[in-house]
């Protein structure tokens, strides 16, 4: 008898030890998805992810100070925004998404 109380014992103590193990392992994947959405993204995905964040709460200053010293040059920052407000606000856009961002190599042959 003392065999099987042991062995229940031990049974029990695994299992509990999984369960805190499986518990923790799902709060730290939690706490690094909450702290870094973009956990796992190329620089230049971090980029599109952090233009796209900037559209949605309606950033636009911010994202023509993004934007490179060329395409600058082709537009003030004053007509980009009032542009970007037009485009967006007609169009009532309230969350705008990229999805499946997969970097891709150019062949530049």
């Amino acid at each position: 008898m003392k065999k099987k109380i042991k062995k229940g014992k031990k049974s029990k103590r695994r299992i509990k030890i999984l369960l805190i193990l499986l518990t923790v392992t799902a709060i730290i994947i939690f706490i690094l998805k909450k702290t870094d959405r973009t956990f796992g993204l190329t620089a230049s995905m971090k980029v599109v992810d952090k233009y796209m964040s900037c559209l949605n709460e309606e950033k636009y200053d911010e994202m023509y100070d993004m934007l490179s010293e060329s395409s600058k040059k082709t537009i003030s920052k004053e007509d980009f925004i009032a542009r970007n407000e037009e485009i967006y606000g007609q169009i009532e856009a309230r969350t705008i998404s990229v999805s499946d961002m997969k970097e891709e190599v150019q062949d530049n042959r």
